[in-house]
């Protein structure tokens, strides 16, 4: 029996609801495969990338399980029963893996701290290792045309600025070796920058994801919770329901 009055708009509403509902569902599984396809397990990159679309798109599922349960044991298919069941213990497991990755968010996060500063210490290196190669080439010229082409092939088309134009060739090669000299510490701190803003980016996207997932965690649990008459006996059912 239905508790409130028997409308044809209210049990139209209410198995629209559900529609939408399973529909949802239906869509987060296809995004949950799409997550997974291919799959690069180990790669720190790529777990990073799956547990935040995980967090991310946790909203549709849950909205799903909410129009689906809707009013309860009210208007319900025989088939609904082994399907709500299903889905009650599927927001259990779902809630507990959730909670299980987050040991691996931790991890993936010092894996890629190592990964950026390892990357940046390359980068800074070649940067330095190209500044003394230009400096080595800068003391080997010989003619103003010769340090005009190495500042061309350096700087992408820029050659002696105009107040070096008329300067010696001895007189050139000192401002520009004073210029590197004094540049290497500037390359140095735009690294060490650029690290530290990599860093709290990703330190930022760590904790939102990890909070995502135990807010997620939770929600799914408390789902399982709330739908414990999914997983009751038909004859306790067929009692609620004719209360």
């Amino acid at each position: 029996m239905v508790g409130h009055p028997d409308t044809q708009s209210q049990h139209l509403t209410i198995k629209l609801f559900r529609f939408v509902g399973y529909s949802f569902l239906l869509l987060s599984l296809f995004d949950i495969v799409s997550i997974f396809i291919p799959l690069r397990l180990m790669n720190p990159e790529w777990e990073v990338q799956a547990t935040t679309a995980l967090v991310e798109r946790v909203a549709a599922p849950l909205i799903g399980l909410a129009l689906v349960f809707y009013q309860d044991i009210q208007l319900r298919a025989k088939w609904e029963w082994m399907v709500l069941k299903g889905l009650s213990w599927a927001a259990l497991i779902v809630g507990i893996l959730y909670f299980l990755i987050l040991p691996l968010i931790l991890a993936n996060n010092a894996r890629l701290d190592s990964n950026i500063s390892a990357q940046f210490k390359v980068q800074l290196d070649r940067q330095m290792a190209q500044a003394e190669q230009f400096a080595q080439r800068l003391q080997q010229a010989s003619s103003k045309a010769e340090i005009n082409e190495l500042l061309v092939r350096a700087s992408g088309g820029q050659g002696l600025a105009p107040d070096l134009q008329g300067k010696d060739v001895k007189t050139i090669k000192q401002a520009l070796l004073a210029k590197i000299s004094a540049g290497k510490p500037n390359i140095r701190k735009q690294a060490e920058a650029a690290i530290a803003d990599r860093r709290l980016n990703q330190l930022k996207l760590t904790v939102k994801i990890f909070l995502g997932a135990v807010v997620s965690g939770f929600s799914f649990i408390y789902i399982w919770i709330l739908t414990r008459w999914t997983r009751q006996p038909r004859l306790e059912r067929a009692e609620i329901d004719s209360l």
